[in-house]
């Protein structure tokens, strides 16, 4: 793509009492010509710039002091140097960059105060902000059809992000907000991953839709997380490789089952210090799930020389399996009642097929009390006596089933228990 330099004084009209004001780039174009526009090397410059573009726009070693971009249309993309400084504000309004907005390390820890805002726009190939300090920063009802990369960044205020559309893989990485961060009413249709990251105000992330999955296990919340009301429409599936939800970008944004469930582990946590048992349990029941799964995927690729690590992972599954048929880890006391009364009828047709003589029946009462009965797993072996002997006879394996009928039976009312404790 060919360059052009953009002429300033081709734009700029300034009255001499105006000299020791800032430069102001007040330009609306509209060309077909697909040019590389630079802006080069100029200091205390304010710009706006509106219209239709059919190329890129790049900033090289300017020094800004604020930059307003308002109904702009780029078919290619926009570029700020890491040589080029904002000092007051970066703004965008109803604006459309085909080809993303990119930009390298501007901005200072002790001179600059820049607030980003994002209001209507569509970003297209990426939106990536590299080593860049902000003074604050509001997103809002924008749309990402590209990556959304936050790397080494610092911002100093509140950083929120309402009703915003993420396509792909978005990623706050190695970066450090100071105020406050919020997310709402905003779905994600990709991976979210807050890596190596702290937030040192509350964090809030309510009314969003996950379509695919998110992973915060490795960021520091230095005063609680507020995760509440949001859709987690995803499935938990794993490949062979121990990976879920693997994005087809360079940048490896998958997540591992460890993260997944480490992710859950620190919302349980942190719900829990937030004195919210019940939004507790919710997310502990997907750690578990995530635990379950991942405990499946080593069980089945382990060694069987080391057959006791086997075993116990085995063992670990099972239990974890049982956790979800019988209240789906902590959550459900329906499930709890259901699975109580598939156990007796279970126990009640194999203690049946074991001590009933065949061709003939007991009576409607003896089989109602023997069902009774069997509800109650403390119930005495006298049970069996009630029934008619001509019809029924105890023997060892009768007792054998009656007393896994008993484990099974006190360990569904143990759980339709702790299906209540959420509330608690």
């Amino acid at each position: 793509m060919p360059r052009k330099v953009l002429n300033l004084r081709e734009l700029l009209s300034l009255k001499p009492e105006e000299k020791d004001q800032p430069l102001r780039l007040v330009h609306k174009f509209s060309t077909r010509d697909p040019v590389e526009i630079i802006i080069a090397d100029y200091t205390d410059l304010a710009v706006r710039v509106s219209g239709e573009y059919f190329g890129d726009i790049c900033f090289y070693g300017c020094n800004l002091n604020y930059a307003d971009f308002k109904d702009l249309h780029i078919e290619g993309e926009l570029v700020f140097d890491q040589n080029t400084s904002i000092s007051l504000r970066l703004t965008f309004f109803r604006c459309n960059i085909k080809l993303g907005l990119t930009i390298f390390s501007f901005g200072d820890d002790h001179k600059s105060s820049v607030d980003l805002k994002c209001f209507d726009t569509k970003f297209g190939s990426n939106f990536k902000l590299i080593g860049v300090v902000f003074d604050g920063g509001q997103i809002a009802r924008c749309d990402f059809s590209g990556p959304f990369e936050l790397i080494s960044v610092k911002i100093r205020g509140v950083l929120k992000i309402h009703g915003c559309n993420f396509n792909e893989p978005s990623v706050v990485f190695n970066s450090a907000i100071e105020g406050v961060f919020s997310v709402t009413e905003t779905v994600f249709c990709h991976n979210l991953l807050l890596r190596g990251s702290s937030f040192n105000e509350h964090v809030s992330i309510i009314e969003v839709r996950f379509l695919k999955g998110f992973d915060l296990y490795s960021s520091i919340f230095n005063n609680g997380l507020a995760f509440l009301e949001n859709d987690l429409s995803f499935s938990v599936n794993y490949s062979s490789e121990n990976k879920l939800f693997a994005s087809n970008v360079d940048y490896d944004y998958s997540i591992s089952t460890v993260q997944f469930q480490e992710t859950f582990r620190v919302i349980k946590k942190l719900s829990l210090e937030n004195g919210d048992p019940y939004e507790a349990s919710k997310y502990g029941q997907f750690e578990a799930r995530a635990k379950q799964n991942a405990t499946w995927v080593k069980f089945k690729g382990g060694d069987w020389a080391k057959w006791r690590i086997k075993l116990r992972t085995l063992q670990d599954y099972l239990i974890l399996g049982l956790n979800s048929i019988s209240n789906r880890h902590k959550t459900s006391w329906l499930r709890a009642v259901v699975f109580t009364l598939v156990v007796v009828v279970v126990f009640f047709v194999l203690i049946l097929i074991s001590g009933q003589f065949e061709g003939r029946w007991l009576t409607g009462d003896e089989y109602t009390m023997l069902f009774i009965g069997l509800l109650n797993p403390l119930h005495k072996l006298d049970l069996y006596d009630g029934l008619s002997s001509f019809v029924f006879e105890t023997n060892a394996f009768v007792y054998i089933l009656d007393f896994f009928a008993r484990l099974f039976v006190g360990y569904g009312y143990y759980q339709f228990v702790q299906a209540f404790r959420r509330f608690k």
